[in-house]
């Protein structure tokens, strides 16, 4: 699979040390993941950066593993969780597809926060993701809708891509194209909506049929 790992390893310090730009947007987006979990929930978590998700979502879950494509995201995040004391958390890099993150019986739930407009191939990812999943397990995604952004914003990421300041992919669609995607992979989707509302980033929790 063409990755995106050397630009985010490159990035990952600089990115580690940048404050949440929204917080109440990101808490009200853990509030709604913690109305899908149980105590006994196993949790993936796909492009999960320097696992600041990861580690707000510890208490709610049994376990989670948190993976990212970058190792450096993985090595920060590893620091953040010593720091915390928190012990049922592990770290890895990967993508959705990749045997390691693979569980018998699959996951409770797999998470993907601000990724899946970065993923080189959106369906390949729904289709791995599905299949990490044990039936009646959830997705949980929330996702930049680039094709419903200032426009300024469209032209000039190909300008940052020349010059290494974004990354190789990007998709440009719709929140009801996400949607009509992950459909299109055999979810079920149960809750779509936006954080915040009237913005243009798309929250969807999404069943594996079972």
């Amino acid at each position: 699979m063409d990755r995106d790992d050397k630009f985010w390893d490159r990035i990952a310090r600089k990115y580690a040390a940048q404050p949440v730009a929204d917080v109440p947007s990101w808490e009200q987006t853990l509030d709604h993941i913690r109305r899908y979990l149980t105590p006994e929930s196993a949790v993936l978590e796909i492009g999960g950066g320097t696992g600041s998700s990861a580690l707000k979502l510890a208490p709610d879950a049994k376990e989670i593993l948190c993976s990212d494509v970058s190792e450096e995201m993985m090595v920060i995040a590893e620091e953040k969780r010593l720091a915390a004391g928190i012990n049922n958390i592990r770290f890895t890099r990967g993508v959705a597809g990749d045997a390691h993150l693979e569980r018998e019986g699959g996951y409770d739930a797999v998470v993907a926060l601000n990724l899946l407009h970065l993923v080189p191939e959106p369906p390949e990812t729904f289709c791995a993701v599905f299949h990490l999943l044990r039936p009646g397990g959830v997705f949980i995604s929330k996702t930049a809708c680039l094709r419903e952004m200032n426009p300024f914003i469209r032209f000039a990421i190909p300008v940052m891509q020349l010059f290494g300041k974004a990354p190789r992919h990007v998709h440009y669609l719709r929140g009801e194209e996400w949607v009509d995607l992950l459909r299109a992979s055999g979810f079920e989707v149960v809750e779509s909506c936006r954080y915040p509302v009237g913005g243009t980033t798309q929250f969807v929790g999404a069943r594996r049929p079972g």
